[in-house]
């Protein structure tokens, strides 16, 4: 079983922990899963207004549109709605 360090937390992880990276050597991040989604969520909070923007553009993408209405019709059926 593989294991490593996060840098920014310090602890010594299962490399279940890390996503997949096949830049990286070891082909994983080098910052654990609960690093990485905390830092995510800081930046959405310190950059509000720029997320919004790129979301409002994100969704009018063609790939984006036929991806949602493709989730909204097997939600509905699942869901009897």
């Amino acid at each position: 079983m593989y294991r490593k360090i996060c840098p920014k937390c310090g602890k010594l992880l299962d490399a279940s922990m890390f996503y997949k990276d096949k830049s990286k050597p070891d082909g994983l991040t080098s910052t654990c899963k609960l690093c990485r989604r905390k830092r995510q969520k800081e930046y959405r909070e310190e950059n509000v207004i720029k997320v919004n923007e790129y979301e409002k553009k994100r969704r009018k993408l063609e790939s984006r549109k036929k991806y949602s209405n493709e989730y909204q019709k097997k939600y509905r059926k699942v869901n009897h709605i």
